[in-house]
């Protein structure tokens, strides 16, 4: 790996790219104290909502990140 790395062409520059979903809504599940015989109320707020966000880092430490609201081929290759 490190022979590969060392024989990059000038000008030309290694990335490696990933993606991550964020939902637009939050359910929070813990453990609390309530009163015998009452059940806890979670709130939330029903969207369906999505980001989606893919990220790119150079092997010299440069970020690029980008925002999509579709999650296909044609999103991950832009």
């Amino acid at each position: 790996m490190e022979e590969i790395i060392l024989n990059i062409p000038k000008g030309l520059t290694i990335m490696v790219e990933d993606e991550s979903v964020f939902l637009h809504d939050a359910l929070i599940r813990r453990r609390m104290w309530t009163l015998k015989g009452i059940r806890p109320i979670v709130v939330t707020t029903g969207s369906h909502q999505k980001t989606y966000v893919f990220g790119t880092i150079t092997l010299d430490g440069r970020q690029l990140f980008r925002q999509y609201e579709t999650f296909d081929q044609y999103s991950f290759i832009s």
